[in-house]
């Protein structure tokens, strides 16, 4: 007759409180990339009927692009650096833990670009 040690659970790791203030400045931010992403989601052409680029566009460029999408890359990366420092007191690895998830996250990009409305009429992917 063998002997098998009790099992035990794994301790649950406290996790840290959100920081409300990223959260916060994420959907800001986000909501600022939908905004300029609206136009080539509804088709609006940019140019006026005499060929000039409608002022609209210029505003939405200048403003939208020129300031949310910097917002959005700074907080993307502070998102990686609290993981990083995270899985630095979880694993002796965090490299690991940072390179999963980016090609997580790199493998679910080609194929939503690939099978964009704007594309699916030459989508590859069979869809």
């Amino acid at each position: 007759m063998s002997t098998l040690a009790p099992a035990v659970a794994p301790e649950r790791v406290a996790r840290p409180p959100r920081i409300a203030t990223l959260d916060a400045l994420r959907g800001f931010a986000l909501c600022g990339i939908i905004f300029a992403n609206a136009p080539s989601i509804l088709r609006l052409d940019p140019l006026m009927s005499d060929g000039q680029i409608h002022p609209v566009a210029i505003w939405v460029d200048q403003l939208v692009q020129g300031r949310f999408f910097p917002l959005f890359s700074l907080l993307f990366g502070i998102g990686f650096g609290l993981i990083w420092a995270g899985a630095g007191g979880r694993t002796s690895t965090p490299r690991l833990v940072l390179l999963r998830r980016l090609l997580a996250l790199g493998c679910s990009v080609p194929r939503s670009r690939c099978c964009s409305p704007a594309k699916r009429p030459s989508c590859a992917c069979g869809t």
